[in-house]
């Protein structure tokens, strides 16, 4: 995808002169991507086997036989996916988990994973990892980029630490994962964010007998009733796709409910506005930062104004105040680590982790008396991920209310004053504080 300025791709002990797409495939060489590079219209079955797809009579399509190779080939490897599911009905989980077996349906021999568990639950994280591990034995070669050290550590060899675009260092299997993350961050990382917790204030957020439908028409929010208290943040624990994407949606204003109330500030917004939303104190950092949080052909800095272009401090007259917006800008971008740090940069060119900051920076700029924050320190390194979630810590300390919708049940478990386990679309099951360990909270939200 990207032709090197110097250096050397040996593949099996031969050089490679241009590495292309199509090359990389015949040579078994198979890749795994952060953002799903799926047909949204098509079929998971359609997609795994997407340009060497079963034929009848050899002309005609096999969809019956693909479906079956597809549901058998995710058996075997423990991810779990509908055949027939059209993609861009999917939740973001098991979009990753067709990617990955898109990768193996072509009987790759050189594996190339990036972040593949970011979007996966824990009950789904271990089946992925031993079905790497099974590859390994099996003979092939697997590279697993990651920045969760737990994850690495269970199944790696060896690692390779990379930091700033080069290679400063490795570790055998066995190492030690602080002094693996000092590599990786060039000082001791620090410490997870601690909170003050003190006792909470009045209700911002309250979801009543809230019902959803998602895409596809069915209810995926049955009945789900929720609050959130100043200076609180609530964590909502689930396998995903079972009723989260629905329940930012209807608390954003991206979806409108079929049932149920919601209410913001004691005002009922159930048919309110996103605008109108943010005017009353929401910020939100969504799930899918391409396609809800970013417009990718615009500048890094038009991507900050986004929501507030209209504020008095930002324009006069409907006329930007541009100095003023660069001037913020910067401090911003100083703040969160965005690089490169150039206001004119296209948003669709900085790297996941930085399209992640940039989102995050412009959200938690307005100072939300409400922050909605799904999946927010995906696709950031071991720093940076503590940096966000110490963020988030000190926006529920300032007062805040924090609805927090995560994938990584560490990171629920590590920040959240209470719990609340979502399966199938209904909420069942609130952990107050002290929470339970991860393994029991883990058993309900796959009904164990």
């Amino acid at each position: 995808l990207v032709r090197p300025d110097s250096g050397q791709i040996l593949v099996r002990g031969s050089g490679i002169r241009r590495m292309t797409p199509r090359l990389a495939m015949s040579l078994g060489i198979g890749m795994v991507h952060q953002h799903t590079a799926l047909v949204e219209r098509a079929t998971a079955a359609e997609n795994v086997f997407l340009g060497h797809e079963p034929r009848r009579l050899g002309l005609l399509l096999d969809r019956r036989a693909a479906a079956s190779m597809t549901a058998g080939l995710a058996a075997s490897y423990g991810l779990e996916v509908d055949p027939g599911a059209v993609v861009e009905d999917m939740p973001v989980g098991a979009r990753q988990r067709v990617e990955i077996l898109k990768a193996l349906a072509r009987g790759a021999e050189i594996l190339v994973l990036d972040e593949p568990t970011a979007v996966l639950a824990p009950s789904e994280v271990r089946p992925l990892l031993e079905a790497l591990k099974r590859l390994a034995s099996g003979g092939k070669a697997v590279i697993l980029i990651s920045h969760k050290l737990d994850e690495v550590s269970a199944v790696a060899d060896r690692i390779t630490v990379m930091r700033a675009g080069k290679t400063v260092g490795g570790f055998e299997a066995g190492a030690n994962p602080r002094e693996i993350a000092a590599l990786m961050v060039g000082r001791d990382p620090g410490v997870p964010p601690r909170r003050r917790r003190g006792p909470p204030g009045g209700e911002v957020l309250a979801a009543v007998d809230l019902r959803v439908r998602s895409r596809d028409g069915r209810e995926a929010l049955c009945g789900v009733s929720l609050a959130v208290r100043a200076g609180e943040i609530l964590g909502i624990a689930g396998v995903d796709g079972n009723g989260q994407r629905e329940l930012e949606d209807a608390v954003s204003g991206a979806a409108k409910p079929c049932g149920g109330r919601i209410l913001f500030q004691r005002r009922d917004v159930t048919r309110a506005s996103r605008a109108g939303r943010i005017r009353l104190g929401l910020a939100h950092i969504p799930q899918d930062r391409q396609s809800e949080g970013l417009a990718l052909d615009m500048s890094s800095e038009e991507n900050f104004l986004l929501g507030s272009h209209a504020n008095p401090g930002t324009s006069t007259f409907g006329i930007l105040r541009r100095s003023l917006v660069r001037r913020a800008f910067s401090e911003a971008a100083a703040e969160f680590g965005i690089s490169p740090a150039d206001p004119s940069a296209r948003a669709g060119n900085l790297s996941g982790g930085n399209q992640q900051k940039l989102v995050a920076a412009r959200e938690l700029g307005r100072k939300p008396a409400l922050l909605l924050a799904c999946n927010p320190t995906r696709g950031l390194d071991f720093a940076a991920t503590l940096s966000m979630q110490s963020r988030l810590a000190g926006e529920s300390d300032r007062g805040a209310a924090v609805l927090l919708i995560s994938s990584d049940l560490s990171e629920i478990l590590a920040l959240s004053d209470r719990v609340a386990v979502i399966r199938n679309g209904s909420i069942v099951r609130t952990f107050e504080s002290p929470l339970p360990d991860r393994e029991e909270i883990g058993q309900w939200m796959v009904g164990a």
